[in-house]
């Protein structure tokens, strides 16, 4: 869960530098499939400003976690390809 949620505030810090990762708040499941999840992770940042993103999460043999964040409405990640 550590992890995850290291990977979850970096998404959010790079898309929002002016309005930092606080802390996470919650995470619900959207989706399950074989042994993988769909989740929706709610977090704090600023002013106590809650943001939510999906994560896909993908279990390891080895006990590990493996997991791909992205913006709930699948956009990509603000200011990439912005020129």
């Amino acid at each position: 869960m550590t992890a995850v949620t290291r990977d979850v505030a970096g998404w959010h810090n790079r898309q929002h530098d002016d309005c930092r990762f606080k802390k996470l708040l919650g995470t619900s499941v959207l989706e399950t499939g074989d042994g993988d999840s769909t989740e929706k992770w709610t977090i704090e940042a600023c002013d106590g400003r809650q943001f939510s993103y999906q994560v896909f999460v993908i279990p390891a043999p080895d006990g590990s976690i493996a997991d791909m964040v992205s913006n709930l409405d699948e956009a990509p990640i603000a200011g990439e390809g912005d020129q």
